[in-house]
């Protein structure tokens, strides 16, 4: 059956304009066929709908943050601790290396442990991919050929490398990440908490003059892993009143030999205590050294302990500055005591505590006993008191008696 429709002037009319825009349409589009296609750019999707772009620069480059990250992984107990005290764990999806760290920091320990470890020791380029990161917050160190900052950023992630060589580029780093998270002040805060317990001990060593210090963090066949002055151990080692003795070369890390050392002479060496180097390991290396054995700072056991991620930059600046000077202050806390400025010295020797002790002994506020820092000291401040025809005891309280205590244990303490 045919059915005939008669259409009006109207609709014809319709009709013949609509007939006449698809044409139009038909050619400008197969005219566009001859055109390049521009390839679409896409928009970074985000979760965040008021989020608006930043930029750091790190790594020898700007980068430009769309949206807000939402996985994070860490290369480095150091950067774990960062982003605990920004109050970012729960966006951590896994933590790298913890194979560097002898331990958390007790005001992070909760955050720390609730992060779950993606890798002991360096993460490759598909474990961090596999976690599903799209920021990633890792030491420098675990950069190499097959994993590199290139890789993770063609894989859509997000990279800053924690690769700060003074306090000012590591208050960047935190600045940074306190406006990518869009923390508010949360950053200002964690950063003037570390200034302010750093310059309190600035203020306790600023006359008095520099110790030498050198830090072993290695043996490597005849020579010595050292820090150099691109490294921020370096400004830890001069705002604890101290100066590197290798603070003039230029690399972060440098090798050195041992009439190298034996040249600087350091009055204190600051020895890495990690896994596969012990402390212990690299005393007796030192003591067995025919040349280093020899130095005064071995010979009297100068050495200061620091667990490898004291040394790297984040969240231990201030503990790493403050740890020789407050250990002893906190030992009288503890015993109800009060700490006196006026009976603290600098004196690492026996020389200068024969020279020190009879104005301390004959002092308006005379101590009731010593505490000293090894037992050349000791040995100095016992002999200076017994001229005076003052006995000394390890334990006593008789009136004008003296406890003397050494914090070390050297060689010569089976004779004192």
């Amino acid at each position: 059956m045919v059915y005939f429709f008669k259409l009006t002037e109207e609709e014809i009319m319709k009709k013949t304009v609509s007939f006449f825009l698809a044409f139009i349409m038909i050619f400008t589009l197969c005219a566009c066929n001859n055109a390049p296609l521009e390839t679409p750019v896409p928009t970074p999707e985000s979760t965040e709908p008021s989020y608006l772009p930043t930029s750091f620069r790190n790594n020898g480059k700007r980068t430009v943050v769309h949206s807000m990250p939402q996985k994070i992984v860490t290369a480095g107990p150091n950067c774990t601790e960062v982003m605990c005290a920004l109050g970012l764990e729960d966006k951590v999806v896994g933590k790298c290396m913890t194979n560097h760290s002898k331990g958390v920091l007790d005001e992070y320990k909760d955050a720390y442990r609730s992060i779950p470890t993606l890798c002991e020791g360096y993460p490759t380029l598909d474990e961090i991919v596999d976690s599903g990161c799209d920021f990633l917050y890792a030491s420098s160190w675990i950069f190499d050929d097959t994993l590199t900052v290139k890789a993770l950023e063609d894989k859509g992630i997000i990279v800053y490398v924690n690769e700060a060589t003074t306090y000012d580029e590591l208050w960047m780093e935190i600045n940074d990440l306190n406006r990518v998270f869009c923390l508010e002040d949360t950053g200002d805060a964690v950063v003037k908490a570390q200034t302010d317990r750093i310059s309190a001990v600035g203020e306790v060593v600023k006359d008095q003059q520099p110790k030498k210090v050198l830090v072993l963090d290695s043996f490597i066949g005849e020579k010595v892993f050292t820090a150099g002055k691109a490294n921020i151990e370096t400004s830890y080692i001069a705002s604890a009143g101290g100066a590197n003795v290798f603070g003039d070369r230029e690399k972060a890390w440098d090798a050195v030999t041992v009439d190298d050392i034996v040249a600087a002479n350091p009055d204190y060496i600051i020895i890495h205590d990690y896994k596969g180097s012990s402390f212990d390991d690299k005393v007796a290396a030192l003591k067995e050294n025919s040349e280093l054995k020899y130095l005064d700072c071995v010979r009297n056991e100068r050495f200061i302990k620091l667990s490898l991620e004291n040394a790297m930059p984040g969240m231990r600046s201030a503990v790493t500055v403050e740890n020789r000077f407050n250990g002893y202050k906190d030992a009288l806390l503890k015993a109800g005591l009060k700490p006196e400025e006026d009976l603290m010295f600098e004196c690492d020797n026996r020389a200068d505590a024969e020279s020190i002790t009879p104005a301390v002994l004959q002092g308006p506020n005379p101590p009731d006993a010593f505490f000293c820092v090894n037992d050349d000291t000791a040995i100095g401040v016992m002999y200076t008191a017994k001229s005076m025809g003052l006995r000394t005891f390890f334990i006593s309280d008789l009136k004008w008696s003296y406890c003397v205590v050494s914090f070390a244990c050297d060689t010569m303490t089976p004779h004192t």
